[in-house]
């Protein structure tokens, strides 16, 4: 669970959806299954979330890509969290977004 100072708020789940990282799959013509070809990892800001992200993506995936936005470690939540973390935890985290989105396509394109 998310500890955070507003965490009792009305809209404490809707903030942490926003937050949270997401994966957006291009549509599929006539529900066939295939193979896709391109794909983008977002990377937000030192002071953003994958939220500020995520126009980029459906924009993104409308014209074809798959798009995943990743969350670095220490953001999304309050900001002494980001006194918390390593900037080596911040490469993993993209190292393993590349892993990830390089099983599912043959081109990889950051942002």
């Amino acid at each position: 669970m998310l500890q955070t100072a507003h965490q009792d708020s009305p809209n404490a789940t809707q903030r942490v959806a926003g937050n949270a990282p997401f994966e957006i799959k291009p549509a599929q013509a006539d529900g066939k299954i295939f193979s896709y070809r391109r794909g983008i990892v977002l990377t937000h800001g030192l002071t953003d979330s994958p939220y500020f992200m995520r126009a980029l993506g459906e924009f993104f995936a409308a014209q074809g890509f798959v798009v995943m936005a990743i969350l670095l470690p220490g953001h999304g939540t309050q900001p002494g969290d980001l006194l918390k973390v390593h900037r080596d935890e911040w490469a993993q985290t993209l190292a393993y977004a590349v892993r990830c989105m390089a099983q599912q396509v043959d081109e990889i394109y950051f942002c």
